[in-house]
């Protein structure tokens, strides 16, 4: 989910909005870029930080399959704790402009994505083979 209400405009939503055009262009870095704005902006910007992970995880893959092991390990670390600053904001059911179909769908995701992540951490080689093996996002 990534649509934003045209009424919603807290500060941080103009970077939001262009770091969702930046993903859809596959522009991931400049993408990164513009949401860590939109999060020092609005440090309780969930969206935000949900989409970070997601761009952060995504720059891993592409890390691993360019076979840049420090880069793809160091994104997926980055990954993991914007997806982990997403949650705390959720469970204080901070969010901006999603609606409750895309709160609970974000919700799914990021439970689902952090319920072993240190485990999947602690074992390099084979998270290394996992994201070399995950299809690389087109759009």
């Amino acid at each position: 989910p990534t649509a934003a209400k045209e009424s919603a405009n807290p500060h941080g939503m103009a970077d939001y909005k262009k770091a969702i055009d930046a993903v859809q262009a596959e522009q991931y870095e400049e993408a990164q870029a513009l949401l860590e704005k939109a999060v020092s902006q609005n440090s309780e910007f969930t969206e935000a930080w949900y989409n970070l992970g997601a761009t952060r995880g995504v720059l891993a893959v592409i890390a691993a399959h360019e076979n840049n092991d420090s880069a793809a390990l160091h994104y997926f670390r980055e990954a993991v704790a914007a997806k982990r600053r997403a949650k705390d904001l959720m469970d204080q059911g901070k969010f901006v402009f999603y609606n409750k179909s895309q709160q609970d769908e974000v919700r799914s995701d990021v439970e689902h994505a952090l319920e072993d992540a240190d485990e999947v951490m602690g074992d390099e080689r084979s998270l290394l083979i996992a994201l070399r093996i995950t299809p690389i996002p087109r759009h």
